[in-house]
């Protein structure tokens, strides 16, 4: 299975080239939700060529999550082979701090790949997952991804899970 590669051109120009200095993006669509970054001295057109790569993540899996940006790391989702994971990378140099796989497999579905984007919980250092199969978990960002609690929305609570999956 061909896995995505992650280029980072557009969160360099995002982030001004210095990741560590970034403010955090910890949720869907930033931080207030809206789709705006409240980056100042952003470029006001790009350049021709496009902006600089400061470099590329081989092994993220494949997927439709947004990356997520906090404290210098970038979260991710993706299928890895038949498995689902998450991903934290180092913001500055690209490299790969930990992979954690999820419950319940990579989504077999229609139109395979990762769905929902993570959300990073500042105030708890948690990072809360929905899985297309529908289990909800909290994963402890300072402890390489670790499993906090999960729920699943099919065996717990009685939902049902969509032809798109969940996200």
């Amino acid at each position: 299975m061909k896995t995505r590669t992650m280029s980072f051109g557009l969160l360099a120009g995002m982030f001004c080239a210095i990741a560590i200095q970034a403010a955090d993006y910890p949720t869907f669509r930033g931080p207030a939700r809206d789709g705006h970054s409240p980056e100042t001295g952003l470029l006001q057109e790009w350049p021709a060529e496009g902006p600089t790569l400061l470099w590329a993540a081989e092994g993220v899996g494949r997927g439709f999550s947004q990356p997520l940006y906090v404290n210098g790391v970038v979260y991710i989702t993706g299928d890895i082979g038949n498995d689902l994971a998450l991903s934290a990378i180092n913001a500055e140099s690209g490299e790969f701090i930990w992979h954690q796989i999820l419950p319940g497999g990579a989504w077999t579905g229609h139109i395979e790949g990762s769905r929902g984007t993570p959300t990073y919980d500042l105030a708890s250092n948690r990072i809360y997952v929905l899985t297309p199969q529908g289990v909800l978990s909290a994963r402890d960002a300072t402890n390489k991804g670790e499993e906090v609690w999960s729920r699943n929305l099919k065996s717990d609570w009685g939902g049902n899970v969509g032809g798109w999956a969940c996200s």
